[in-house]
């Protein structure tokens, strides 16, 4: 077993870039965690979904990383102060893997579909036995801080070959070339313009035509179809923002449902009515990129002059 006191004698890195990868941290390799030696780094707990974000937008190859496993210590369950006491355990697994869904590919017991399937579910296409993976864990004796362990930082098989992205020649002409999904800044473009009414054609119209001015595609957003924009305009449309008939029970649910973008509330009172204050990730990451000294202006209507902060 690894000795606590010198992962917890650790440096907390933060850089201070918007998001952040492995190659953006010194790592450290503590004697006697195990026979093959694990990469560990400390990072403020706050900072997980920036190294996340940081590492999904690998160039050499694209990813996207999701949850595999995940393990929370309920806030109000009575526990002892451990130095090695966890209370969040989280394993990141890259998005192509763990299941192997090509010819001879190994899937687990668990993930096996039913013979009258065709295809198998949850984009089968994507499922190339990639080993790349990291475990977060939150610990008792330091909750804002977490331990990064990088069991497996290369993006290849189980026989060591790689098995997507720009290094995988079985992969070129596939979507295994790229990452696996979108980018959140297309997917929230597309979702504004769909807000405003643009149509689907005008949109799928507009992207092709940029695609094409630029030589064909060369990453996984220029690789949009029509399914993706319309599986969009679906969840606009079966979204609502009315969960009551009385404004402030529907005011209260909605703010206890995306308590991820909100940064103040203020409930109604007898003299002054309810203030929201709203931030998405996206947002935050626009004012970081574009904001002077933290100030942004923006206008709400279209066709206007841009503001400017003085």
């Amino acid at each position: 077993m690894a000795r606590w006191d010198e992962i917890l004698s650790l440096p907390v890195q933060s850089p201070p870039t918007l998001e952040f990868s492995a190659a953006d941290i010194v790592w450290s390799r503590v004697e006697g965690w195990r026979e093959m030696i694990d990469k560990l780094a400390l990072i403020p707990f706050s900072r997980v979904n920036d190294f996340v974000r940081g590492e999904s937008n690998n160039k050499d190859c694209p990813t996207r990383f999701h949850v595999e496993a995940r393990r929370r210590r309920p806030p109000e369950q009575a526990h002892k102060i451990k130095v090695d006491g966890i209370l969040e355990y989280i394993l990141y697994w890259c998005s192509f893997g763990p299941d192997d869904h090509r010819k001879g590919g190994v899937v687990r017991p668990s993930r096996h579909y039913g013979a009258k399937r065709k295809t198998h579910a949850g984009r089968p296409n994507t499922k190339r036995g990639c080993v790349c993976h990291f475990i977060v864990k939150r610990l008792i004796a330091e909750p804002s801080v977490a331990l990064i362990i990088y069991n497996q930082d290369k993006h290849v098989d189980k026989k060591g070959l790689p098995c997507h992205g720009p290094q995988d020649e079985k992969a070129a002409g596939t979507y295994a070339m790229f990452a696996p999904y979108i980018s959140d800044e297309l997917r929230l473009q597309i979702m504004s313009l769909l807000y405003v009414g643009v149509p689907v054609e005008t949109i799928m119209q507009r992207h092709t035509e940029a695609v094409e001015k630029q030589g064909g595609p060369s990453n996984r957003d220029d690789l949009l179809t029509h399914r993706h924009v319309r599986r969009l305009e679906r969840k606009i449309r079966r979204s609502t923002y009315e969960l009551d008939s009385v404004d402030d029970i529907s005011i209260n649910m909605w703010v206890e449902n995306h308590q991820d973008c909100v940064f103040f509330y203020k409930d109604f009172s007898e003299l002054e009515p309810f203030v929201l204050g709203l931030q998405t990730d996206w947002q935050l990451q626009q004012m970081i990129q574009f904001g002077n000294n933290s100030l942004l202006a923006s206008d709400s209507k279209f066709g206007t002059n841009k503001l400017k902060v003085c």
